[in-house]
């Protein structure tokens, strides 16, 4: 009679137990009843993020897949990390980390604060940010070199709107007083810091007419004016030593007369 007894308790927490597993795992039955999401969210919006996660959360509470959950999120080109988890009884947190943007890559794409490149959409695009160009794979080192460039000519007062490296790795910069700067190959800092002394007084003197400034020169540095026509002159100076290569000069500022 005892053991009959045992049997039978057996049975009810086993049909208990399944009746649990059962209920739980229905997404009718235990959906997931919220999404609570955490960060400082400036380029995604909340329904973005929700949509996202409304497919694999779909699955209900005990049965969402929080990889899933956590690889949707990260197909969205402004988050940067995701982490996502469940919170008894019936949600999911999930903490957000958006890609900080620095740049805009010629190419197309932003470049965030690590040179890592995305592609929101260009309508999501934040203004003021200056542009990068160079070979497809170097936007970690064009934005070092902005950096350090825009720190260079920071006792100047000049800003930087675009800095490109083309395929040989020459540099070339174009400021925010319409004014072009054409680097070599490895971008000296002290002949940056030099001419960035220079230029309040250059552009003093000729105002507008200061078009570009070469300065791979080893002791020294050309300008080019731009006449009143907008044609620009050839280069003019007269510093020691030679350029390391011709300057590759695209147009930007008006023709060229060769």
């Amino acid at each position: 009679m005892r053991q009959w007894v045992i049997a039978l308790v057996t049975v009810i927490v086993a049909a208990a137990t399944g009746w649990t597993v059962y209920t739980a795992s229905d997404p009718h039955r235990m959906p997931v009843a919220a999404v609570q999401i955490e960060g400082e969210l400036r380029h995604l919006s909340r329904p973005a993020l929700g949509h996202a996660i409304a497919g694999p959360a779909s699955e209900g509470f005990f049965r969402v897949d929080l990889g899933a959950v956590r690889a949707a999120l990260m197909d969205l080109p402004w988050v940067k990390e995701a982490k996502v988890r469940r919170a008894w009884p019936d949600r999911l947190q999930v903490a957000i980390r958006e890609r900080v943007p620095a740049a805009r890559w010629a190419a197309g794409g932003l470049v965030d604060a690590e040179g890592v490149l995305f592609r929101p959409s260009p309508a999501e695009y934040p203004p003021g940010l200056p542009e990068l160009e160079g070979p497809e794979g170097t936007q970690a080192l064009v934005l070092q070199r902005y950096r350090e460039i825009k720190d260079w000519l920071a006792p100047s007062m000049w800003g930087v709107e675009r800095v490109a490296m083309d395929a040989r790795r020459a540099w070339r910069i174009d400021t925010d007083k319409r004014v072009t700067l054409v680097l070599g190959r490895e971008p000296g800092e002290a002949a940056v810091r030099r001419i960035a002394r220079v230029l309040p007084a250059l552009r003093a003197q000729a105002g507008e007419m200061l078009a570009l400034v070469d300065l791979r020169y080893p002791n020294g540095f050309a300008v080019r004016w731009r006449l009143p026509g907008g044609d620009e002159t050839r280069l003019e100076g007269k510093p020691e030593g030679k350029p390391e290569g011709k300057p590759e000069v695209k147009e930007r500022h008006g023709k060229e007369n060769r």
